[in-house]
């Protein structure tokens, strides 16, 4: 980030290529090196980059799912979902336990989806 700010990118490109060959499973080291090659004007490091970033952070098709099934509940637990008159939605005790329990068990889906990965 250093050489970035200070406009030195091949040395930014350099430093990140190393981290990202010493940890490959680094998402901020990979994303970093991703927006250096835009910089760059490195379009094809840059797409390959992004890609690699993609598999990283969803290994898989069903992980995005899972985040998203997982943000939806959430988000009714907490009241940000909202009726079509933009009302909340009113959920009973009884649901946000089952709701609970439910984003429990995607977050654990999501979870052994990447460490299968």
């Amino acid at each position: 980030m250093a050489f970035d700010k200070l406009g030195q990118h091949h040395e930014a490109i350099e430093a990140l290529e190393h981290a990202v060959e010493l940890s490959p499973y680094h998402a901020y080291a990979q994303a970093l090196l991703g927006i250096i090659y835009q910089k760059m004007d490195m379009g094809e490091q840059a797409e390959l980059q992004n890609r690699k970033l993609q598999e990283i952070v969803f290994p898989n098709e069903y992980a995005g799912f899972y985040f998203t099934l997982v943000a939806f509940l959430l988000g009714t637990l907490l009241g940000g979902i909202r009726t079509v008159e933009g009302n909340t939605l009113e959920v009973s005790f009884g649901s946000q336990l089952i709701i609970f329990l439910l984003f429990c068990a995607i977050c654990w889906m999501y979870w052994r989806s990447r460490k299968m990965w």
